[in-house]
């Protein structure tokens, strides 16, 4: 935390005195124990609780129920005498100290019980809880407060290349105890910044829209700086699924990967560009622009299918998502009997098929399916092979199209792609064949 900091020594002290009070209720409690267990000892006139056995103890929990009518058995008193380790302080209760106080004959009105005490201070004890929720409360707002107030600056200074591409960014910050950190927006680790450094550049692997922000491990400390990558045109990259970070992108010309029929790399194509086709492997097809188009209303119409066989892989996916300056709409499709991995994201919702019933999403994908998705101002319906699976309406914008991105593990295969705007005007399109 930041401005908090002047005051953490006022914090401490009221923290301190209220723990006081808190310590004085124990110690009230400990002097009537030992007052009676003092008086108890005497009475039973065998010495040294340490040295009873078994049998003493027994005798005196005999003696004390003939005096009080009240039994305390041996292993309790073998507690409270301290003969029998507990793993926690053992505090009696009120009816057992009394037994034993009238027992030993002992009179001490003046040595309150813990449970006296806290009736006797139930209100100052209650002052007391109530003001340090207060403080923490307060000084929990007022961190956050600072933390907001923290003259942190960002911005783009440039972006060198399209895709792939470095964007180097200008910031400025406080000179502060606590580590600020930036956040890239694409899953790489925060980074950490350095007041007087000003600059700092980031590869970007594959094109998007990115939000980047300064930040702690807890909280966003600048506004949000948009970030564009593009694409030339369509283009293809290959990776390994769940990779580290520092992996790389595999880019696949495109003519390598389309034959006369549709786009599909075979695992050969894989093999020749330096891949391990033993591991899983994620291929993605994307094409980023800036459109000018409302991603609220659209036709998305495809072909598609996975391959038949990965190593290692039984739930084969599908993913088709369309990216807004704002938001994103997002299908994922997977075989028969995996659909708990089915997902569904539309604009601000999520759906989950771990939490939701999203069977209608496994499908045959070995084989040819044809999938439609029809965005009418936010109200989204979803086809498989012309019969609709899905309808959901969305509330916030996902603003203007800027890019839509086809997914699979493994290597699958892409008849055709359209996507066009509500008056049937292509915006994304492409035939994946090679006929010539």
């Amino acid at each position: 935390m930041f401005r908090v900091k002047q005051n953490n020594g006022q914090l401490s002290v009221l923290i301190e005195r209220s723990l006081k009070i808190m310590v004085l209720v124990t110690r009230q409690y400990k002097r009537r124990l030992n007052y009676i267990k003092n008086g108890v000892i005497n009475k039973f006139g065998k010495g040294k609780p340490s040295h009873w056995r078994n049998v003493d103890f027994k005798d005196l929990s005999f003696e004390i129920k003939l005096a009080s009518n009240i039994l305390i058995s041996a292993s309790t008193l073998k507690r409270i005498f301290g003969k029998n380790k507990t793993p926690d302080t053992y505090y009696p209760q009120e009816s057992t100290l009394e037994a034993m106080g009238k027992y030993a004959d002992v009179h001490a009105d003046d040595e309150k019980t813990i449970f006296l005490f806290l009736k006797n201070t139930y209100f100052l004890l209650l002052a007391v809880f109530v003001l340090i929720v207060g403080i923490l409360w307060f000084y929990g707002i007022f961190a956050s407060s600072s933390e907001k107030l923290i003259p942190v600056k960002l911005e783009l200074q440039k972006v060198d290349g399209a895709n792939p591409a470095t964007a180097i960014f200008h910031y400025e910050i406080p000179d502060t105890e606590d580590s600020l950190f930036i956040s890239f927006g694409d899953g790489y680790p925060l980074k950490h910044l350095v007041a007087e450094k000003k600059l700092i550049s980031h590869y970007y692997k594959y094109p998007g829209i990115f939000n980047i922000t300064i930040c702690t491990r807890k909280q966003v400390l600048s506004d949000t700086l948009k970030l564009f990558i593009g694409t030339d045109d369509w283009q293809t990259l290959a990776h390994y699924y769940q990779q580290n970070h520092n992996e790389r992108y595999f880019p696949i010309p495109l003519e390598y990967a389309t034959n006369a029929e549709e786009f599909h790399p075979t695992r050969k194509i894989l093999a020749n560009i330096g891949m391990d086709t033993t591991r899983i492997i994620v291929l993605r097809l994307d094409n980023f622009r800036q459109t000018g188009k409302n991603g609220d209303a659209f036709q998305l119409k495809t072909r598609l299918k996975n391959i038949s066989y990965w190593p290692a892989v039984r739930c084969y996916s599908a993913y088709i998502h369309v990216v807004g300056r704002n938001g994103s709409i997002k299908i994922k499709l997977a075989n028969e009997g995996c659909s708990q991995y089915g997902n569904v994201t539309l604009s601000e919702k999520t759906i989950q098929g771990i939490y939701a019933d999203l069977s209608n999403f496994s499908l045959d994908i070995k084989n040819w399916n044809e999938i439609e998705i029809i965005n009418n101002n936010k109200q989204v319906d979803i086809k498989i092979n012309s019969t609709t699976i899905f309808h959901e309406a969305y509330n916030t914008s996902i603003g203007e199209l800027m890019g839509v991105t086809l997914k699979f593990h493994g290597s699958g295969y892409v008849d055709y792609f359209i996507l066009q705007d509500k008056g049937y005007s292509p915006i994304f399109e492409k035939q994946f064949c090679n006929k010539n």
